[in-house]
C-alpha cells in the first residue's frame, strides 16, 4: 500500500513539474508574440547582396556600399528622375558666369557627432577628392575645377577652368566632416559619419549592418527608428527571407519569375516603375562583318527583343531605342525603332555581300562569337540571340565565363557580341564615356566606335550651359547612333519591388536608389 502511495505521489509531482514547464514555455511564447515586433519598433529589415567594401563617399566604387552611404550622408546636389540636378544641402546656387558656381549651404545641419556642417566641410570634401594621395575615382573628373574657395561659413565657390555643363551631376558626393577626417581617429571606410537621415550603428561582416534614425535630421526625424541590412548573397535566400517575414522589402536583384508568387502573398504588395538602366547588345566595330553598317542593321531586325522580354523577364521591361529613357530631358522622341523583321534582315545581309550559301540548308553566311557570364539570365539571352540569328543565316558560338574573366575580355575587346547594362543613366554626358573616340582603349568605349561628328557633338554638349542648346546636340547624337548602331538597344529595365503592405512612403527612383527610406514608416493595423 505504501509503495502504491509513493508511486502515486511521484506521478502527481511529475505531472505537476511537466505542467509548470509547459506553462513556462507557453508564457515565453506568448510574451514573444505579444512583445514588440520590428513593426512596433519601426525597424526596417532590408537586404544587401554582399558586404560593403568602403563606406567613405569619396572613394567607394561599388553599388552595395552606396546603399549605406546614401542613408548616412547628405549631398550638395542630387539628380532627379528626369536627369536634372536638384539642390540638397545647398539651398541656393549662383552662377555669375559659365565657369563660376557659388553655393549657399543650409544652416542648422549637423553631423551625427553633433558638430555643425559648414562650407568648410563642403570645400574639404571636394578638395580631398582632388588630392592624388586619396586615389578617389572622381579625381580626374575634378581636374576641370580650378579652385574651391570658402567665402564664409555657409558659402563656397567653385571656379572651373572652362565651361563644363555636367559639373553639378559630378558634384553628387556625400559631404564628409572635415574635423573627423583631419583628426584621423575614425576610418570612414568602416565607420561612416555624415549628416544624413540615419546614423551608422554597427557592422558584422557576412551578417548584418545596422543604422539608427538621426533625430536631428534637417528634413525631419525619419519615420523608421532603425534599419537592419541583412547580408544575403543568394537570391533564393533573399526570396525565402521575404516570404518568411524575415525581411520587409526587396528591390530588384531577384528573378522576375518570383513576382507572380509575391503578388498572391497577402502580406506583400508589388511596386513597379520605369528605370534608367539601359541594356544593350555590344558589337565589336573591329570585326570584319560587324564593321559593315548593313550587317549591324540586319542584326537589329533579326532579333525580337520584345519577345525576349516576354519569355525571359515576364514582359516587365520596356523597349529602348536610346541610352536615355523616354522621361529624360534630353531624350529624342523622333527616333525610329528597328522592328523585328527577319526577311528584311536577310535582304540587308544579301546587300552587304553575305548571301546565304544554301538557303534553308545548314551552311551559314558567317559566324560570330557571343560572350556572356555564367549567370542563367545572361546565358538565356545569348541563346535567344543565337537562335534568332541562326534563322537569318548567322552562326553564333556562345562562350560563357565567370564575371571577372568575362568582363576582362570585354574591356580588352576580345569579343564579337556581348550584352551589358549602363546603370543609372542621369547625366547625358555618359555618351562621352561610351561613344567618344578618345574613350577607346578605356573600359567604357569597349566596342571601338569612332565618328568625328559624334565626337564634336559630345564636346559641344559638354561645354554648352544652355539646356536647349545641349538638347539639340544630344538629339543629333542619338539620331546618328540609331542609324549607325555601334550598339543595338535592347530595353530599359523596369524597377520592381516586393514590400510589406504595412510600409508607407516607399518610392522607386529610376536608378533604384534608396532615397525614400527616410520617408518610410510602418503603419500598424490599428491605423
Amino acid at each position: 500500500m505504501m509503495t502504491e502511495v509513493k508511486v502515486g505521489m511521484y506521478m502527481l509531482i511529475r505531472r505537476f513539474v511537466v505542467f509548470l514547464i509547459l506553462g513556462s514555455c507557453l508564457m515565453y511564447l506568448g510574451c514573444g508574440e505579444d512583445g514588440p515586433s520590428n513593426v512596433d519598433e519601426q525597424r526596417l529589415r532590408a537586404v544587401l547582396f554582399d558586404n560593403p567594401t568602403n563606406l567613405d563617399p569619396r572613394t567607394y566604387s561599388d553599388a552595395v556600399s552606396f546603399r549605406v552611404i546614401e542613408q548616412v550622408y547628405d549631398y550638395l546636389v542630387r539628380m532627379d528622375s528626369t536627369g536634372f540636378p536638384k539642390l540638397q544641402l545647398a539651398e541656393k546656387l549662383e552662377t555669375p558666369d559659365d565657369k563660376t558656381y557659388i553655393f549657399t549651404i543650409r544652416r542648422g545641419v549637423k553631423f551625427h557627432d553633433g558638430q555643425p556642417l559648414s562650407a568648410y566641410d563642403v570645400a574639404f570634401t571636394f578638395q580631398s577628392i582632388k588630392d592624388p594621395t586619396l586615389n578617389a575615382p572622381l579625381r580626374t573628373t575634378y581636374e576641370i575645377i580650378e579652385t574651391i574657395e570658402v567665402q564664409d561659413s555657409f558659402r563656397v565657390k567653385f571656379s572651373l577652368k572652362q565651361a563644363y555643363a555636367p559639373i553639378l551631376a559630378d558634384l553628387e558626393v556625400g559631404i564628409v566632416p572635415r574635423h573627423i577626417v583631419e583628426a584621423g581617429s575614425i576610418d570612414l571606410k568602416r565607420n561612416p559619419i555624415g549628416s544624413g537621415p540615419f546614423k551608422f550603428k554597427e557592422w558584422s561582416n557576412d551578417a548584418y549592418l545596422r543604422l539608427t534614425a538621426n533625430p536631428y535630421y534637417w528634413r525631419g526625424t525619419p519615420g523608421l527608428n532603425e534599419i537592419e541590412l541583412k547580408i544575403l548573397p543568394e537570391a533564393t535566400t533573399q526570396v525565402l527571407a521575404l516570404e518568411n517575414g524575415e525581411v520587409d522589402f526587396l528591390l530588384n536583384n531577384f528573378p522576375e519569375s518570383h513576382l507572380p508568387r509575391f503578388e498572391k502573398n497577402d502580406r506583400l504588395m508589388i511596386k513597379k516603375s520605369p528605370g534608367s538602366n539601359y541594356v544593350y547588345l555590344g558589337l565589336n566595330q573591329e570585326n570584319k562583318y560587324l564593321s559593315n553598317k548593313q550587317v549591324r542593321k540586319a542584326l537589329a531586325h533579326a532579333v525580337d527583343f520584345q519577345a525576349m522580354v516576354r519569355s525571359l523577364f515576364f514582359d516587365l521591361h520596356r523597349p529602348a531605342n536610346s541610352v536615355l529613357n523616354k522621361k529624360h530631358w534630353a531624350y529624342n522622341p523622333a527616333l525610329t525603332p528597328y522592328e523585328f523583321d527577319p526577311e528584311k534582315a536577310r535582304t540587308l545581309l544579301d546587300a552587304a555581300g553575305y548571301p546565304d550559301p544554301d538557303g534553308d540548308g545548314p551552311e551559314s553566311r558567317f559566324g560570330l562569337v557571343y560572350k556572356c557570364t555564367d549567370k542563367l539570365s545572361s546565358r538565356q539571352k545569348a541563346q535567344v540571340v543565337q537562335q534568332q540569328l541562326k534563322n537569318v543565316g548567322i552562326d553564333v558560338e556562345i562562350k560563357s565565363f565567370e564575371w571577372g574573366t568575362f568582363f576582362d575580355d570585354i574591356k580588352k575587346g576580345r569579343f564579337d557580341l556581348f550584352s551589358l547594362s549602363i546603370v543609372g543613366v542621369y547625366e547625358p554626358a555618359v555618351y562621352e564615356h561610351f561613344f567618344h573616340s578618345r574613350s577607346i582603349g578605356t573600359s567604357k568605349n569597349r566596342i571601338g566606335y569612332r565618328n568625328s561628328e559624334v565626337d564634336e557633338l559630345i564636346d559641344k554638349a559638354k561645354t554648352a550651359i544652355d539646356i536647349e542648346e545641349r538638347k539639340k546636340y544630344y538629339y543629333r547624337i542619338q539620331e546618328i547612333l540609331q542609324d549607325e548602331l555601334p550598339v543595338i538597344s535592347m530595353w530599359h529595365e523596369t524597377n520592381f519591388a516586393a514590400i510589406d503592405r504595412r510600409l508607407e512612403g516607399f518610392e522607386i527612383y529610376p536608378a533604384a536608389e534608396w532615397k525614400s527610406l527616410h520617408k518610410m514608416r510602418f503603419q500598424s493595423v490599428a491605423e
